[in-house]
């Protein structure tokens, strides 16, 4: 009766109270209520980002329900807490482990059942998370485009700004450069932001940072850090963890990128407090990445390549495998920063062993391994890395890793005599640049190109 007079007479208020109306309701058997006011208390913990309360609130709604007689209603009931159990799963345990991936398997069945077009979707976005984490880009492609097809079919906008997404990381991650960009480009004008209020992740914020290093890959390393930063404040305009979380991830990777370790350390330290803060495992593992190639880069090489190997072993448990290319390649860096070189070839090794499907990767393994070969004194190694490097990177259109393994090589062959040959294929690549005339890469073809130019 008092929970009962609660309600009449505070309903405006109720949202501060639904855990204590779900175990009170528990308690008097009333399970319809208990599992109204646990799903209650799960979405607001979600918005309030406390995503551990929300798993709890959430399993414990699904295990009321299963004692329920089954109907349609409920496979559409549980459907929905589901599906707001593997966001928040996604976060706390991570996209690729077993329970998450069960937790998507799970969906799919269910979606299959109620033929609902938007749960449909939902339960193919949990399938894509999977496939995309783990690095099988085609796999995730091919859902991306099951996603493509329910969302024109049905005419969801929702659906529309998610295959989009989507496809726009797909194919940044595959080097698929172009392509990336106009995807990601439809889901920012396709979203709306109230068809994602109360999401734990967000659309809007993953195009924003695919489109950042889309954008450093084509030359526009100006418009690049803008996309990044513009993907950091709304982040944190929407007060999500999670996508915060993605934001700063995705600009650390940005600016190692750069080659910018003050710019990565503050980046990666409010990740690795907030990941930590949130208890969200694969952000700590990635945080402890970034973090580490920073201190080596500044100096603080053993702490460095000791934090790197910590969050690599994270991710190997996890199972996340697609940001495993780029933590090996920071691995080997710091490792050359400290003066192994045997170990940064193994580590290059790795890396390369790791790039599958991820091509975006495999110019800056190529030119890393280029690097290693010279520091080795073997230049015909060096210079077939490098040349190799620059096939890669002029295939996918991306001039910042054309212009990085030119100027190594360029340097190279300077030292052996060929001061023409070095100018002009230098001088072709930098030219084709119109902004970001600040960043390392630029700077030091510059500086190359003014000493061939003496």
């Amino acid at each position: 009766e008092v929970a009962d007079a609660i309600e009449r007479t505070y309903s405006a208020a109720l949202e501060d109270y639904c855990t204590e109306l779900a175990h009170h309701y528990a308690r008097s058997s009333n399970t319809e209520k208990t599992i109204e006011y646990l799903d209650r208390a799960g979405r607001q913990a979600i918005k309030l980002g406390a995503l551990k309360e929300a798993e709890l609130c959430l399993k414990q709604a699904i295990a009321a329900l299963s004692t329920t007689p089954e109907t349609p209603e409920r496979t559409t009931r549980e459907f929905n807490l589901r599906f707001a159990l593997w966001q928040v799963l996604a976060g706390t345990r991570g996209f690729t482990t077993d329970e998450t991936v069960r937790a998507a398997r799970r969906l799919r069945e269910l979606g299959e059942k109620t033929g609902n077009p938007e749960q449909l979707t939902n339960a193919l976005r949990a399938a894509w998370a999977a496939a995309y984490l783990q690095g099988e880009l085609t796999a995730a492609q091919q859902v991306a485009e099951q996603l493509m097809e329910i969302a024109e079919r049905s005419g969801s906008r929702y659906g529309l700004t998610l295959a989009h997404s989507t496809l726009g990381l797909i194919f940044a991650f595959r080097g698929e450069l172009t392509r990336a960009m106009q995807h990601s480009a439809a889901a920012i004008a396709s979203y709306n932001e109230s068809d994602w209020s109360g999401d734990v992740w967000n659309p809007h914020v993953d195009s924003l940072s695919s489109m950042g290093l889309v954008l450093w890959n084509l030359g526009s390393g100006d418009q690049g850090r803008a996309k990044i930063r513009e993907a950091i404040s709304l982040s944190e305009r929407l007060k999500s963890p999670a996508c915060m979380a993605t934001s700063l991830s995705n600009a650390s990777s940005f600016y190692m990128n750069l080659r910018e370790p003050g710019t990565v350390r503050e980046a990666a330290e409010r990740l690795s407090t907030l990941a930590s803060e949130q208890q969200l495992p694969q952000y700590v593992a990635q945080g402890s990445v970034y973090r580490g190639w920073a201190m080596a880069e500044q100096g603080r090489t053993d702490e460095g390549i000791a934090l790197i190997r910590a969050g690599l072993d994270s991710l190997a448990t996890l199972g996340t495998r697609l940001p495993l290319t780029a933590s090996f390649i920071a691995l080997s860096e710091a490792q050359t920063r400290a003066g192994q070189i045997e170990e940064a070839l193994a580590a290059i090794k790795q890396a390369f062993s790791a790039v599958g499907e991820v091509q975006i990767f495999l110019p800056a393994v190529l030119w890393q391994r280029g690097e290693l070969h010279l520091k080795r004194g073997d230049e015909t190694k060096a210079a077939g890395d490098f040349r190799e490097a620059i096939g890669v990177a002029r295939r996918m259109g991306s001039k910042a890793f054309e212009l990085r393994a030119t100027t190594s090589l360029a340097r190279m062959l300077n030292k052996q005599g060929k001061r023409d040959e070095a100018r002009a294929m230098l001088a072709g690549i930098y030219n084709q640049f119109t902004e970001g005339f600040d960043t390392a890469d630029l700077k030091d073809a510059k500086a190359i190109l003014d000493q061939l130019n003496a």
